[in-house]
């Protein structure tokens, strides 16, 4: 196994980081994260949503090609220059649970039989479990038997990195307009036996 961290490992919020480039009237937009989520869209488009559907799309991919899920860096970052933004961006709430599932289940080498048989279900449910475009009540149950943990909610800053202005002595920050609620691993359940 890699010692790369993955989403169900790293302990970090279900939240990625989106890379805005403005080319010419155009905004590019991509996840250094996740290497095939990119796209390009016109300047005027509510950047946010457009993201927000790139990540979903991008993590029901990894699902549904059974790949690993890396783990989203801690913090955006802040550019110079107005050409380069970045901004914290929450998948939906149900996709973020299926990518732990899936990226735990993965990372403990569960089959989708041996789950069924710990949740006392049968395998189809646990098909349609990992299904991206299907929404199932069992989803939670099967997040925490696979983590051994209930996955907590945390409250992140998805506002685009503000500039610190101050005058001698005097630093003010713009508070963040964009608090959002994304699902984290308790870092305290991770395993940690680094040698």
């Amino acid at each position: 196994m890699s010692d790369i961290p993955t989403l169900s490992t790293a302990g970090r919020p279900v939240a990625y980081v989106a890379t805005y480039r403005t080319v010419q009237d155009q905004v590019d937009i991509s996840f250094e994260d996740l290497s095939q989520a990119h796209i390009q869209v016109p300047g005027s488009n509510n950047l946010s949503a457009v993201a927000r559907t790139l990540l979903n799309t991008e993590l029901g991919r990894l699902i549904v090609e059974r790949r690993p899920i890396p783990a989203p860096r801690h913090s955006a970052r802040r550019f110079a220059n107005q050409t380069h933004t970045e901004q914290k961006i929450v998948p939906d709430q149900t996709l973020a649970l299926k990518a732990l599932l899936w990226d735990g289940m993965r990372v403990g080498a569960i089959s989708n039989s041996a789950l069924a048989r710990h949740l006392q279900i049968d395998e189809k449910e646990v098909r349609r479990l990992l299904d991206p475009d299907a929404n199932q009540r069992r989803l939670p149950d099967a997040v925490e038997a696979v983590l051994g943990v209930q996955p907590a909610i945390t409250v992140i800053n998805a506002s685009p990195p503000t500039r610190i202005t101050g005058v001698a002595g005097h630093v003010s920050r713009n508070p963040p307009q964009d608090l959002q609620a994304a699902f984290q691993v308790p870092a305290a359940t991770m395993d940690t036996d680094k040698a």
